[in-house]
């Protein structure tokens, strides 16, 4: 139990570090199309019609939407990027740790980030029963 908890471990570490990486990208992507350098192109692609959209409005008003809804899911890509970052640490952490409330630690981030290998490496670290408090 203890060498498929550690492999689950590593690999789930792995991708936590992973999603970091594809979040922080996505999320400046979405931040530098939020910035005010790229509204006359925004306003462009509505007038010309490239760029559809539920929002109503003038292009301006349209564009001032489109960039705050980008600037929303950017810092929110960031910050969900900040809790990967935490549950890879407490991964690879609970790779050679045998206490109790850091395998705790583990499942609560495993459920938060959704990374079913830590989940199932600290469910199978905690069965195997011989943890510290």
């Amino acid at each position: 139990m203890k060498k498929a908890s550690n492999i689950l471990y590593l690999i789930g570490g792995i991708y936590a570090i992973v999603s970091v990486a594809a979040l922080l990208i996505a999320g400046v992507v979405l931040l530098i199309f939020s910035s005010s350098a790229l509204t006359a192109t925004i306003i462009k692609g509505i007038e010309e019609g490239t760029i559809h959209t539920s929002f109503t409005g003038s292009p301006e008003e349209i564009a001032v939407m489109i960039q705050i809804t980008f600037l929303a899911i950017g810092i929110t890509f960031i910050a969900v990027s900040a809790i990967y970052v935490i549950a890879g640490i407490i991964a690879f952490k609970g790779r050679n740790n045998d206490k109790k409330n850091l395998f705790v630690a583990n499942i609560v981030f495993g459920v938060i980030t959704e990374n079913p290998l830590i989940l199932l490496a600290s469910i199978f670290a905690l069965i195997k029963g011989d943890t510290k408090e």
